[in-house]
């Protein structure tokens, strides 16, 4: 029995997506694009991606469209095995499809290949949604794109970039399941949001939110940690290895967070539990909100409710103002105690406030 050639291969690969639309043969046989070896095929499955992005899109919204898009181009690319080429020339195309990322993610993950190098840095737009439930180890040469890893299931990214496409662009990693990220740059908001395991090691600074809800996990940021660093927190580790902006720990349930720096203003406000422990400094108005603020536009304060605050270096301003409940330790230094609902207070480890 003779060996099927590679040309006999694509071809049967293209016909798996003639169902959807019949493919323009003059179009393939025209093209001559040298980057992929299998361009016919690819062009093919563009197409498909398109009609079944439209498609999902009149069912199904958001984070319900993405998974439901991404299970849809797994099945139909089963058997189909893309390499490196052909991922880089999707990569490249100066395409509108918003799905995009989202069909190289299912190519990488459904490749025989285990690493795979994606330039970015020369792109004019990186795709969203680049390494969606990633199992890959993955070397991104520039910007990850906004919402990178999303549903990451494993593997190794190194980002040499950030780890988004704009100043303040959108978080990666949300919902990371297992698997390591280092991004060599900054990051965006709401990176590692809900991530319920794996680690991200962040050598530049974060911008907000970082580590919002997460459940599980182990993030490392060398640079500022930003504000609202472990805010809504519900499990996990976090480590700042500089400073972090106002908002440390707000409303975080459980959980651990160190910050080697200083800290700003309303660190542990909301707190319901977990720990948190400042190495530096404290700001103004620790474990709860600032009530001067707050009673100036007429918004409710959130004093801190359970969980551990320990700050190594000296603290401002109302230590403890109105909170319900939890512990603070001041092993420094501290401008003025507020006065507390229920909760403790420690200076130096000794009890100083009770109630």
């Amino acid at each position: 029995m003779r060996q099927r050639t590679a040309a006999a291969e694509k071809t049967d690969a293209r016909r798996r997506f003639q169902r959807y639309k019949p493919e323009n043969s003059r179009l393939v046989r025209e093209a001559k694009i040298k980057q992929s070896k299998g361009y016919g095929v690819l062009k093919s499955l563009l197409k498909v991606s398109k009609k079944i992005g439209e498609e999902v899109a009149k069912e199904y919204h958001e984070e319900e469209h993405n998974a439901e898009f991404y299970r849809r181009i797994l099945d139909l690319v089963k058997g189909v095995k893309f390499d490196q080429q052909d991922i880089q020339t999707l990569l490249i195309r100066d395409s509108e499809d918003s799905d995009l990322g989202l069909l190289i993610s299912a190519l990488i993950n459904n490749s025989d290949m285990e690493e795979f190098a994606l330039p970015t840095g020369g792109l004019k737009s990186t795709p969203t949604d680049l390494g969606y439930c990633n199992r890959k180890n993955l070397i991104i040469m520039g910007n990850s794109g906004e919402a990178f890893g999303s549903n990451m299931e494993g593997g190794t990214v190194i980002i040499h970039g950030d780890g988004h496409s704009e100043v303040a662009g959108g978080g990666i990693c949300y919902g990371m399941k297992g698997g390591k990220v280092l991004v060599k740059g900054n990051v965006g908001d709401m990176t590692g949001q809900g991530m319920e395991d794996g680690e991200i090691i962040i050598e530049g600074d974060a911008y907000l939110w970082l580590g919002s809800g997460m459940e599980g996990g182990r993030i490392v940021v060398m640079g500022h940690g930003g504000v609202a660093l472990g805010s809504f927190m519900k499990g996990g580790e976090i480590i700042c290895e500089c400073d972090v902006g106002e908002g440390l720990g707000q409303g975080m349930a459980r959980g651990k967070i160190v910050v080697k720096g200083n800290a700003g203003d309303e660190a542990a406000e909301g707190m319901k539990g977990g720990l948190v422990i400042i190495e530096g400094n404290a700001g103004d108005w620790l474990g709860n909100s600032n009530l001067e603020e707050r009673k100036e536009v007429k918004m409710k304060s959130c004093p801190m409710k359970g969980g551990k605050i320990v700050v190594k270096g000296n603290a401002g301003r109302f230590v403890g103002e109105g909170i319900l409940g939890g512990e603070i330790h001041l092993e420094g230094g501290y401008i003025s105690l507020g006065t507390p609902v229920h909760g403790k207070i420690y200076h130096k480890g000794k009890l100083i406030v009770d109630k």
